[in-house]
């Protein structure tokens, strides 16, 4: 779809579809309300989504955080490949343990 800017308006060229905020792009055009509310409607959605990001980054320290180094040692002695018939997923794991252990 594409958009063109005029000094106050806005129009749109393309297939007519609808969004989930409920506003109808068609070859017709919209207003410039139409275009605010959406506009408005994504800040919104892009400032959930940084604070969403946030909260996970927060979550992941907490974990992070709890684990101590002989935890890690534990976990790795338990998923070490030799112990799981030269497993792929044992050897990933035990891969990411030692990048975790190497960070604590």
């Amino acid at each position: 779809m594409n958009f063109k800017k005029n000094a106050s308006t806005f129009t749109s060229t393309g297939a007519t579809a609808t969004g989930t905020s409920g506003v109808t792009f068609g070859s017709a055009g919209f207003s410039n309300n139409q275009l605010n509310q959406l506009l408005q409607t994504i800040n919104e959605q892009q400032k959930i989504i940084k604070h969403l990001k946030e909260l996970l980054k927060e979550k992941n320290a907490e974990v992070d955080k709890d684990l101590t180094e002989d935890d890690i040692k534990f976990m790795l002695m338990k998923c070490h490949p030799d112990k799981n018939m030269n497993s792929k997923q044992a050897a990933k794991v035990t891969a990411k343990l030692l990048k975790l252990k190497e960070s604590i």
